[in-house]
C-alpha cells in the first residue's frame, strides 16, 4: 500500500487566540516519509480578473523538509489518535534544523474531512517552543503528465563546505522545491492545471533550483531514474527515489 499523501492546511491557533489561516501551506509526504512543508503568506491581492492567474506568492513565512515517524501511541482518551514527529533536515528559518522541535497529536478527521493537529513546536519568528492546533485536509492526487501517470520523485542536495541542503519533492500534480546555503535560501511551488500545464504558483529566493528543468521534462512526457544526477549547472542534485503511483491512489 502506498501512503504518499498531499494535505493543505485549513487553520492555524495558538491558544487562547482564535483560529485563522494566514498562509497557503502545502505538505507534500512520500511513501518512504520523506516530506516537504512550505508556507507562504496569503496574496494581499487578488487576481486583476476573475480570468487572471493568481499572483505568485512571494513571501515565505517557514519551510522545512526532513522525514516523517509515526508512533501508534495517542491519545488513550481518544481511538484512532496517534503521534507524528517531523525531523527536519533543512529549514528556511535556521542552519541548524534539528533543533526545531516539532511533535504532534493527530486526531481522527472530522465530518469535513479535516484532521486536528495539537502539539507544540519551535515559533520560527521567536525560536521559543508554543502549543498549537492545526487543522489538515488532504488533496486528491492527479496525474503528473498528459499519459495519467501519478508519479513522484525526490531529489536532494548536499555540500557541507557551503552549509549546502536542498530538498525537491514531486508529488502528482505538485512540485515543492527547498534550498538553503549559508544565509541564503530559495523556495518554490509549482502546480499542474487542469489543463495539463505546469505553473509557478510560489517562489522566493535568489538561488537557483532546477525545478523549470525538471517541468520541462515532465511536460514532454519524460521521467528521472534513481541514483542520476539532474543535468543542471551548479548544485548537484540527486534522484534518491523514483516512483510510478498506483493507479487507485
Amino acid at each position: 500500500m502506498d501512503n504518499s499523501n498531499i494535505s493543505v492546511r485549513t487553520l492555524l491557533q495558538y491558544p487562547p487566540a482564535p483560529p485563522s489561516e494566514p498562509t497557503s501551506t502545502l505538505v507534500l509526504t512520500l511513501n518512504s516519509r520523506q516530506f516537504i512543508d512550505l508556507r507562504f503568506a496569503k496574496a494581499q491581492s487578488p487576481a486583476s480578473s476573475p480570468t487572471a492567474s493568481p499572483p505568485v506568492l512571494k513571501d515565505l513565512s517557514w519551510g522545512f523538509a526532513g522525514h516523517q515517524t509515526i508512533s501508534t501511541l495517542g491519545d488513550e482518551a481518544i481511538p484512532g489518535s496517534y503521534e507524528s514527529t517531523w525531523h527536519h533536515w533543512v529549514s528556511s528559518t535556521t542552519k541548524n534544523p534539528q533543533s526545531e522541535q516539532d511533535v504532534g497529536l493527530m486526531l481522527p478527521p472530522n465530518a469535513e474531512g479535516v484532521v486536528r493537529e495539537k502539539g507544540s513546536s519551535t515559533d520560527p519568528k521567536t525560536g521559543e517552543s508554543r502549543e498549537y492546533v492545526e487543522g489538515w485536509k488532504d488533496v486528491d492526487l492527479k496525474a503528473t503528465n498528459d499519459c495519467g501517470g501519478k508519479l513522484s520523485f525526490l531529489f536532494r542536495a548536499e555540500g557541507s563546505a557551503k552549509g549546502l541542503r536542498g530538498v525537491i519533492i514531486v508529488l502528482g500534480q505538485y512540485m515543492q522545491a527547498l534550498l538553503r546555503e549559508g544565509d541564503h535560501v530559495a523556495a518554490e511551488r509549482w502546480e499542474r492545471s487542469a489543463r495539463g500545464h505546469w505553473q509557478r504558483v510560489a517562489q522566493t529566493g535568489d538561488l537557483h533550483l532546477p525545478c523549470e528543468d525538471i517541468v520541462k521534462v515532465l511536460q514532454a512526457g519524460g521521467t528521472f531514474k534513481k541514483d542520476r544526477e539532474l543535468e543542471t549547472p551548479g548544485v548537484e542534485w540527486m534522484c534518491q527515489e523514483a516512483n510510478v503511483l498506483p493507479a487507485g491512489l
